[in-house]
């Protein structure tokens, strides 16, 4: 009977678990926890991975859900509940979060004491997951522009929403059950309305227009769209009815300028782009899509902060929106850019006026008593000689803008979209969309470049590098990671890339590949900072049993400059937990040596545009040396980044550096390239003494 009821367990998908009271079980707390093999594989965890004291489980729990789950625990377990039934997310072992139930029930003594907790956890994230989406889904029905209505195999009502009550003037009651043909669509006439519903159980949709009556009798002009929905045969067994009131819709989007939707995404402008298409066509005119971008954006919020910047965009915004009844469309997007839309535009000279009144949106700024003078620059795109739908117009537009960054030359440009152009836009969404989809099919590679002693090119680290392709194409990280942080997903990825790095790091030293000396450096983003980092880095180096100096943590002088307290504080608690702190790209920020002195850093990493200079260039080997003079009154480490000859490695050497990498000595290389080459390290001690350089050509990044 027993097996029987394991083996239940495990068909069922559940895991059991209990706690025993510690003078039956004794042990440093007050209850003793054991839990089945399979409560730790829902987890990620082999057996032996994870102990079984209650820290140890209460550790995978999110922060925000420990105080409710220990006083639900507390409550069985001072015996003042018989039943424990709650649910909480804990963190899996690849950085997903999983919302759990944990149900059990209390066993007591014969003086009625508890002295044994016992129950089952599930995985409910699907289920959680799924009745999220099913009253999305009823809150999008119910609340859509268009009115929508359900009716089954013969065109009968089943569900309407609100939208069509309104429109059609009839009450939800009195559509239930009625024929759409007779009612809705009826009221079109007859004829016109049986024949769509022909055609779309025919062809499993129709769009069309109609020209309908509402109940009070008034007419209206509408948009209609009927769709089959078929059961896993293909069998059509419900239709859905889709109808619009074209002058209601206009009205609509005619305000758009009044009330955009806010930080829009593209998916959320392209249906608001589609209407002021079909307005252009009605009305037989052109229609120009600006996508704007406001000059120097980067170096205000810099000197003037975050929330300073997003008051004087939201004035900007306000101001296209008011420009002009031409504009049609006017929305700040993701990443601070705005798009605007005018009608009745279609030449070129036109949009540089259109353009011109546009940069008066800018001109002055008032925040409080103070004015800023902004300018922006823009690309365009028109239809219909640039595209006739939204989406390309939206893509081609934000292609002209990149073109415009590109090459610079001030502020205040405007570039028109030339077929030629590369489809900058298009290629964001396609690389943001390839890196949700390899995020969560864990597609990504950590591939590490060793860092170097420059005396004999021994290796005494290394630094983590993510490496990423679509298909047989490698992605340049300069190109996906500024797309990463745009979109939050560089929180995730740094998190990814941290445990990829820590875990090899772990196993190399497990089978003495490495030594104590060696430590993995990984860098951080600055919207880490933000997160749950020292959460994760705790985590990390405790699942893998590391010490805090087996870590190396690499953050850019931008970050630092951005929010200085906010860095100052983490840094510290991170350095309390023996992390060592590297400063990247050291000579291409602001820090000032009033930040230096106080940041708890253990190194500076010179940039390796300086290093390209060397010999030669007498300007870079001042700052260069100037930099390792630095280093040492600091007592910090000076490491040279992007080494790649001979007379680089001996000025370095002349100029007091003690370590480097770069492709003089290995590029960044896959896991088991990188073991094969500790491996021959380790043969090569062992037969001849020193490591080989093991130094190769310059490569091109």
């Amino acid at each position: 009977m027993e097996k029987l009821a394991l083996d239940a367990i495990r068909g069922a998908g559940v895991a059991g678990w209990e706690y025993v009271r510690a003078d039956e079980l004794p042990t440093a707390s007050g209850w003793r926890f054991h839990a089945m093999p399979e409560l730790k594989a829902l987890v990620g965890y082999a057996e032996h991975e994870i102990g079984d004291s209650p820290e140890d489980w209460q550790a995978l729990i999110l922060a925000d859900d420990i105080p409710g789950f220990r006083a639900a625990l507390g409550r069985c377990f001072y015996g003042l509940a018989d039943r424990l039934d709650i649910r909480f997310r804990v963190r899996h072992r690849d950085g997903r979060v999983l919302s759990v139930r944990h149900a059990g029930h209390v066993e007591r003594n014969a003086d009625g004491r508890p002295r044994r907790l016992c129950g089952l956890t599930w995985d409910i994230s699907q289920d959680l997951a799924g009745h999220a989406r099913a009253d999305l889904i009823a809150s999008a029905f119910d609340s859509a522009i268009g009115g929508v209505a359900i009716c089954d195999a013969e065109f009968n009502v089943i569900e309407v929403n609100r939208a069509l009550c309104e429109i059609s003037g009839w009450a939800e009651a009195q559509l239930r059950g009625a024929s759409l043909c007779e009612s809705i669509l009826g009221s079109g006439g007859e004829p016109h309305a049986v024949r769509a519903c022909k055609v779309a159980r025919r062809r499993g949709t129709w769009i069309g227009q109609l020209k309908l009556k509402r109940r009070d009798g008034s007419s209206y002009q509408a948009e209609i769209r009927l769709s089959a929905i078929c059961d896993a045969g293909g069998v059509a067994t419900h239709y859905a009815a889709v109808v619009f009131d074209l002058r209601a819709m206009n009205r609509t989007l005619a305000g758009a300028a009044v009330e955009p939707v806010r930080r829009a995404d593209a998916e959320a402008l392209l249906p608001r782009l589609e209407w002021a298409i079909k307005e252009a066509i009605a009305m037989r005119n052109g229609l120009a899509v600006f996508m704007l971008s406001i000059d120097r954006l980067m170096s205000m919020i810099e000197t003037y902060g975050r929330a300073r910047i997003e008051r004087i965009l939201e004035v900007c915004e306000r101001n296209l929106k008011e420009l002009s009844d031409d504009v049609v469309v006017a929305a700040r997007t993701d990443g601070d850019h705005f798009v605007v839309a005018i009608s009745d535009l279609m030449e070129e000279r036109a949009a540089a006026e259109a353009f011109a009144q546009i940069q008066r949106a800018f001109d002055e700024v008032q925040i409080d008593d103070r004015i800023f003078h902004l300018s922006v620059s823009a690309g365009v795109a028109v239809f219909p000689l640039d595209g006739t739908t939204a989406e390309v117009l939206f893509q081609r537009a934000g292609g002209a803008l990149e073109e415009t960054l590109r090459r610079g030359r001030g502020g205040g440009r405007l570039e028109m979209y030339k077929p030629q152009l590369s489809d900058y836009a298009s290629d964001r969404v396609h690389i943001e969309a390839s890196l949700r989809k390899s995020l969560k099919l864990g597609a990504f590679e950590c591939h590490l470049q060793p860092k170097v002693r420059l005396e004999d090119g021994h290796w005494i680290g290394a630094e983590a590098l993510m490496r990423w392709r679509i298909g047989d194409t490698w992605i340049s990280p300069a190109r996906f990671i500024p797309i990463a942080e745009e979109s939050g997903l560089i929180k995730d990825i740094g998190r990814w890339i941290l445990w990829e790095a820590v875990s090899l790091v772990a196993q190399w030293r497990r089978d003495g590949l490495i030594g104590d000396q060696f430590r993995v450096a990984v860098n951080l983003a600055g919207a880490q900072l933000e997160g749950e980092l020292m959460r994760t880095v705790r985590a990390v180096l405790n699942y893998n049993q590391l010490p805090g100096d087996a870590l190396m943590l690499e953050l850019t002088e931008t970050i630092i400059v951005n929010d200085p307290d906010r860095a100052h504080a983490l840094l510290a608690e991170l350095r309390n937990l023996g992390v060592r702190i590297a400063l990247d790209d050291f000579g291409t920020g602001y820090t000032s040596m009033g930040q230096l002195q106080t940041l708890p850093l253990d190194e500076i990493k010179v940039d390796r545009s300086f290093v390209r200079g060397l010999p030669a260039d007498d300007a870079s080997c001042a700052i260069v040396r100037s930099v390792a003079t630095l280093a040492q009154g600091l007592k910090l480490d000076a490491v040279a980044e992007g080494v790649e000859t001979e007379e680089q490695r001996a000025a370095l050497m002349k100029l007091g550096y003690r370590y480097g990498q770069g492709f003089l000595f290995a590029k960044a290389m896959a896991p088991h390239e990188f073991e094969k080459g500790l491996r021959a390290a380790q043969l090569s001690a062992a037969s001849q003494g020193p490591l080989p350089s093991g130094r190769k050509k310059p490569e091109s990044q």
